[in-house]
């Protein structure tokens, strides 16, 4: 769990101050109190969302607000990170944002991303017929996180041909690697958890991407799940509104 410690230290290393930092324990106490609680509803824009928030502001009782809208995500994947449809999109999320905190009133606002993106270089995996004669079936997670399960005898062979054809593009790890290295976190692992591993992770460094199918790989431009810089680092912006 993140606590009130690790709010602190993503404020610290932020370099970032004010309520979020000396109020920590605040913000975890109403967002725990939050959980299960759905005073929202889905919505189809994100001028609803705004709206939404809004709303759920106006009245006097603290409370944390949750809120996710899926651009740019889906705009990057179809079109690029950089295209101008994203970078339309992105002036819009700017604009509605900026708009709705002006309006609040002694209200915090976070705003964050789940992962970064970057434009891939895609191939597909049954090209390679060396590695999938090894494979139980095909990988799956993600294009650039894939899980990999080996037929028994096959590990060796499997070892070796993924690193000749991948091995500048991607850090293969075993199961007890992944495991060790806590990339799925250090709390108590869900009990499908170690099935769904598989025996191998492959985690890719440069921008090239595994896909299963040509399709997939012809349709998709925008990938993440890798370990370039560009896909771990993301933004945290603080904006504080004050009292009325």
């Amino acid at each position: 769990a993140l606590g009130n410690e690790g709010i602190r230290q993503i404020w610290h290393e932020a370099k970032l101050r004010g309520r979020g930092y000396s109020r920590a324990d605040e913000i975890l106490k109403y967002a725990r109190e939050s959980i299960g609680v759905k005073d929202g509803a889905d919505a189809s824009s994100l001028e609803e969302i705004c709206n939404q928030i809004a709303k759920l502001c106006e009245t006097n009782d603290k409370k944390y607000i949750y809120a996710y809208w899926n651009q740019p995500d889906t705009v990057m994947h179809e079109r690029g990170c950089h295209s101008k449809e994203a970078r339309a999109v992105i002036d819009a999320l700017e604009k509605s944002i900026e708009e709705m905190s002006g309006n609040l009133e002694d209200t915090l606002l976070i705003i964050t991303a789940d992962h970064g993106h970057i434009d891939g270089k895609n191939v597909v995996i049954t090209d390679y017929l060396n590695i999938m004669e090894c494979l139980v079936r095909l990988p799956s997670i993600e294009p650039r996180a894939l899980n990999l399960y080996v037929k028994e005898g096959k590990k060796e062979q499997f070892e070796r041909e993924f690193q000749k054809e991948f091995g500048k593009d991607f850090v293969l790890l075993t199961k007890e690697e992944v495991y060790k290295a806590k990339l799925f976190g250090t709390g108590i692992p869900h009990e499908n958890v170690d099935a769904m591993i598989g025996d191998y992770l492959a985690i890719a460094v440069t921008d090239l991407t595994i896909f299963n199918t040509q399709e997939e790989a012809a349709e998709i431009v925008g990938v993440h799940a890798g370990y370039t810089q560009e896909e771990i680092e993301i933004p945290i912006i603080v904006y504080e509104s004050g009292e009325s």
